[in-house]
């Protein structure tokens, strides 16, 4: 699509090895600039400004003017070119390539011992998000929802259920379950027969389930695969954990129960797979369907945790290379941790708890502000980040909104466009820039690759682009949400100082705000976002 940031990366990686661009903030400096000089300062010996003043003289790419700035190389993308890539995007955005990678991310995954929460809206968006680009890009994605219907939690719902129904026989549970649900829990499964509390409790786990993917439909969210870990403690997996761990010498026994030797592998203490009474761990487990993806050929796992898992971390990747090992796998692992979810309304935080009964579940959330705005405001903020979910800024239908601010630039172009097709007027190829307005414009249209492909880990953006690379877990969706606000206030600007139809540019400013909504409703698909074509 002759898209200078892929063609510049390309001019560095060729010459340097390295292809890594950053985008400018003042206009004055261009559009990009790498840092490549201070790179090479300490091999050749020279201050950065001189070897970024060297390197500009020496570096070419039709289009583009290249720039030396205190030490890094800066690179602004010519009219000529501008023209170019927006009259490409008003074509159609079409950026996949066949790539032959399989990537296979796994989130949400929410006990199925109630609703889905906030912080599983979260999650959901991030998932889905990721899988959704990856899938654009051209990457084999799929997603997985792994279900715990197995332990002392399905009991403990069990009993839960079973207090509703007969409060004399069966004591309320420690950890039990509490609030409106586990009423209408007990009214379906009255008079059900069972002989085992935890098969009793699996079905009950397996009706909430049938609620979750109810709530992901609404949400916009279809899973590939749902994995059950009752169907993984039944498999061939648990035995290969062992033979894996048993045949790498990571096995020892203590007080009675057996022991992975997780610290070969970088955790701080090695942790228990089987307790002294013969009972298998979660971790266990876990560590089972894991092997079971793994042995599935994906090139890149992502497992997509809550905000406390963070000590879970590092003995799944500990199992997850010992278990590589054994076997020679070459799949390449990471985890995200997303961030705690706090909602908001009228300046006080909402508080929550599943056992307690105070729950804010992600149907309410729906019912209150519409997927729109959840997914949205779910990638507010970096995944890692804390982020506060103000509920009563996402039912404003105004633009202090985000996501209306967003969605208004789509609809108001669309109209626009309904209008000028209603008096005979087209779009026309733009070949130059009549004012500062346009030229900002395009140079905002230009930047829609950058952020996408920032939206991945530096790794997957190589192997994107050169075809070579692994994975980290510095994903990054909530960039494209950033690039939206930054285009759609572009293009509300350049709409209220300039006249569009009836001007002597009408047919140039329309192909312009093709492009602009070409992106806008790629982009909002990519997010799980609706593009409406008129707002309310």
């Amino acid at each position: 699509m002759g898209i200078a940031y892929f063609e510049l990366l390309k001019v560095l990686r060729e010459r340097f090895g390295f292809g890594e661009l950053d985008r400018t903030e003042n206009p004055e400096y261009g559009d990009y600039y790498t840092n490549i000089a201070f790179k090479m300062a300490k091999e050749k010996r020279k201050p950065p400004v001189e070897i970024a003043q060297e390197l500009s003289k020496e570096m070419r790419l039709d289009g583009v003017e290249v720039l030396p700035v205190k030490g890094y190389i800066n690179f602004r993308v010519e009219d000529g070119k501008l023209c170019e890539i927006v009259n490409n995007f008003a074509k159609g955005i079409e950026l996949k390539k066949n790539l032959g990678k399989r990537v296979l991310v796994e989130f949400i995954s929410a006990n199925p011992t109630g609703p889905l929460n906030v912080a599983n809206a979260r999650a959901g968006a991030v998932g889905d998000t990721i899988v959704k680009i990856l899938k654009f890009l051209g990457f084999s994605a799929e997603s997985e929802y792994y279900v715990n219907d197995c332990g002392s939690q399905i009991i403990n719902l069990a009993l839960s259920v079973l207090h509703k129904i007969d409060p004399e026989k069966y004591p309320f549970p420690e950890d039990g379950y509490r609030g409106e649900y586990i009423e209408d829990l007990a009214k379906e499964f009255k008079g059900e027969k069972f002989e085992d509390l935890e098969e009793f409790g699996r079905r009950i786990a397996h009706r909430i389930l049938d609620w979750q993917k109810d709530t992901l439909k609404r949400y916009g969210i279809n899973f590939e695969r749902f994995v059950l870990e009752s169907e993984i403690r039944k498999s061939e997996y648990p035995d290969m954990v062992l033979r894996a761990l048993k045949g790498g010498n990571l096995l020892y026994e203590s007080d009675g129960a057996l022991y992975f030797k997780s610290t070969n592998f970088g955790d701080d203490k090695d942790r228990v797979l089987i307790r002294s009474n013969g009972e298998p761990t979660y971790f266990f487990w876990d560590s089972a369907y894991h092997l079971y993806k793994l042995l599935r050929g994906y090139d890149f796992i992502v497992d997509i945790f809550g905000p406390d898992h963070h000590g879970y971390v590092p003995r799944i990747k500990a199992m997850v290379q010992a278990l590589k090992e054994y076997y020679k796998l070459n799949g390449e692992y990471a985890v995200i941790i997303n961030g705690q979810v706090n909602l908001m309304e009228g300046g006080e935080r909402l508080r929550m708890s599943k056992r307690e009964g105070r729950i804010y579940t992600l149907d309410e959330l729906l019912d209150e502000v519409g997927k729109d705005a959840v997914r949205f405001f779910m990638l507010l903020r970096s995944p890692s980040s804390e982020l506060n979910f103000d509920i009563s800024l996402a039912k404003k239908l105004n633009v202090e909104n985000p996501v209306y601010y967003v969605q208004y630039a789509h609809a108001r172009i669309k109209s626009l466009l309904d209008y000028a097709s209603s008096n005979g007027i087209s779009d026309a190829d733009i070949m130059d820039f009549q004012n500062e307005d346009e030229r900002r414009l395009a140079r905002a249209i230009q930047f829609f690759p950058y952020y996408l492909l920032k939206t991945l880990p530096l790794t997957l953006r190589e192997e994107y682009l050169f075809g070579k690379g692994g994975i980290s877990s510095d994903f990054l969706p909530n960039l494209l949400v950033d690039y939206l606000m930054e285009i759609a206030g572009e293009y509300h600007g350049f709409y209220q100082r300039n006249r569009i139809v009836g001007d002597k540019r009408q047919r140039e400013r329309l192909r312009l705000s093709i492009a602009v909504m070409n992106i806008l409703k790629t982009s909002l698909e990519l997010l799980g976002v609706s593009a409406p074509e008129r707002m309310g």
